[in-house]
């Protein structure tokens, strides 16, 4: 139970420990949050399984666990909703991934820097473009859900893409 924490930013990283009593399959809940509003992410990850899942979006973590594993097993992570910048969503006219292909089109040639995150914020891909008005992007990226970030000069972008 973690009651307060003065200040969270995306900075912030909140080591996690959990001791099983038991063997057998366990669950993390968020079932509170308060006081933040500019929090677009709660990261929760998983330091055995490496998997990291947004306990906004699913407020439970279900694992397996047995008495005498690590005790520090999670760590919580957080990212801000960021408003200050101009939205480049009137450039976008389309994010899909399929056969490990990532694929970007838009309403007119853009130039500038289009980036994949993971869930913990780790950068996993990045492209250059100059001058384009479609990017596709070959990964070999596991199934998950990802962050697809694209700054042109004084416009940002930000989508959700979920790979299968």
């Amino acid at each position: 139970s973690i009651n307060l924490i003065s200040q969270i930013t995306s900075e912030t990283q909140i080591e996690l420990g959990y001791k099983a009593g038991t063997a057998g399959i366990h669950a993390l809940s968020l079932s509170e949050v308060q006081g933040l509003d500019d929090i677009a992410y709660i990261i929760l990850e998983d330091l055995v399984t490496g998997t990291a899942s947004n306990l906004l979006e699913n407020n439970t973590y279900q694992f397996s666990a047995s008495p005498g594993d690590i005790e520090h097993r999670f760590n919580l992570y957080f990212d801000e909703i960021t408003t200050s910048i101009d939205v480049a969503d009137d450039l976008v006219y389309s994010v899909y991934a399929g056969s490990q292909q990532i694929h970007i089109e838009f309403n007119k040639p853009v130039s500038g820097v289009v980036s994949v995150y993971n869930m913990l914020g780790q950068p996993v891909t990045d492209r250059q473009m100059e001058n384009q008005q479609k990017l596709t992007i070959i990964h070999n990226l596991p199934a998950g859900v990802y962050i697809l970030k694209g700054l042109f000069g004084d416009k940002q972008l930000e989508k959700k893409l979920i790979i299968k």
